[in-house]
């Protein structure tokens, strides 16, 4: 693991385009970065190593598309929820902050009302923030919403949506009418929700609550081999964000509306780092090791990005609202609407039968790299 880390990552890309030309049949042993343009894409955190690979491969990789690219790190990464929370659908959101402020409102209190609601949503074996932690897993997948609706998981969302906000009216659904100790339609349907959710994801394989949402058992984080399966991949990256990305999805700060309950603090989240890999509670995360590469300011003159307005990830990207280049326009600033993450990575054999705005960004792509191809081969004669 002491390996793995940003800068190695993305000299492994740079190491490929220098040296796959000693791999190949001879007469295409001629593919080198000086001969050939390399051109990178990528979406998300890969999408970040396009981004990146311009300003420290530059002469390596010739052009960089970078869908969804996460250019920002930070600790604090609340503004993941951000995106949903304005363009979700109004009913369910407000529901889900309803969720919310019921669970930090007894969670308060404590005893009886917080035990009951904790039993009402089939979490009453675990501790507090784990509790609330288990209660946000359906919020999350809004991030696998797509345009193409035959993506496995990508009707999760609406079927959460549909299901929380049966026979609720929003104005019923305002929870500073309430005591802390009322209930509303919404909730008790969120609540029922969850433990399907529980039933599906945890219990008919014949495992515990507390087996499979206990975040602080130790015996959850024994195995140390590096096998390519997904919970090891997901080891991999937790190494990442523990080192250098960070990316703590918590709660909103205390005067901002929230999707989550404020237990999901950062320290409650960060506790992986030391679960996994026995780091000190206070361990720094050392982003500055991304940022270097110029965070929001990163351009570059073959450089273009690609961005969702639904994207969770878009307070992190080059159209964050906290980025200058959100304004940009030109044809290496591609903002798509009604999109979430890297969904220009998703396409069809016919791009005609594909939505207008995903039509428009993929064939903005393809004649975007045509034209730096062409620049590459006249630059070099």
């Amino acid at each position: 693991m002491k390996l793995l880390n940003f800068a190695q990552a993305l000299a492994d890309n740079a190491y490929f385009a220098e040296n796959v030309g000693k791999y190949l049949s001879k007469e295409l042993s001629h593919i080198t970065p000086k001969n050939t343009p390399f051109i990178s894409y990528g979406g998300s955190y890969a999408g970040a190593k396009s981004a990146f690979l311009q300003a420290a491969y530059p002469d390596v990789y010739y052009g960089s598309i970078a869908s969804s690219g996460v250019i920002w790190a930070g600790e604090r990464f609340w503004e993941y929820y951000e995106p949903q929370r304005i363009h979700g659908n109004r009913t369910c959101i407000r529901v889900i902050e309803t969720v919310a402020d019921r669970i930090d409102q007894l969670a308060k209190v404590g005893g009886k009302p917080w035990t009951d609601l904790k039993t009402l949503f089939g979490v009453e074996t675990l501790e507090d923030k784990d509790a609330a932690n288990t209660i946000s897993y359906p919020v999350s997948s809004w991030q696998s919403k797509n345009w193409d609706t035959s993506l496995p998981g990508e009707d999760s969302w609406d079927t959460f949506c549909a299901n929380i906000t049966t026979d609720v009216q929003l104005h019923k659904e305002n929870v500073k009418t309430l005591t802390p100790y009322e209930t509303t339609q919404g909730i008790r349907n969120y609540a029922a929700y969850m433990r399907g959710y529980i039933e599906d994801n945890c219990l008919s394989g014949g495992s515990t609550v507390k087996q499979c949402y206990d975040t602080g058992n130790p015996a959850n984080y024994s195995n140390i081999a590096l096998a390519n399966d997904g919970s090891q991949d997901n080891r991999c990256w937790s190494w990442e964000v523990c080192q250098e990305f960070g990316y703590f999805q918590s709660a909103a700060p205390d005067n901002h509306p929230t999707l989550i309950s404020r237990l999901i603090d950062v320290p409650y989240l960060k506790r992986i780092c030391s679960l996994y890999f026995d780091l000190p509670p206070d361990h720094k995360i050392d982003t500055a090791k991304v940022l270097k590469y110029g965070g929001f300011n990163l351009t570059g003159p073959r450089l273009a990005y690609v961005d969702g307005t639904y994207d969770p990830w878009l307070y992190a990207t080059a159209h964050s609202p906290y980025s200058p280049q959100r304004h940009e326009n030109s044809e290496k600033s591609m903002l798509i609407d009604v999109s979430w993450h890297h969904n220009d990575e998703n396409g069809l054999g016919d791009i005609s039968k594909e939505p207008a705005r995903i039509q428009k960004v993929h064939h903005q792509e393809i004649d975007l790299v045509g034209k730096w191809v062409k620049e590459f081969h006249q630059g070099n004669n």
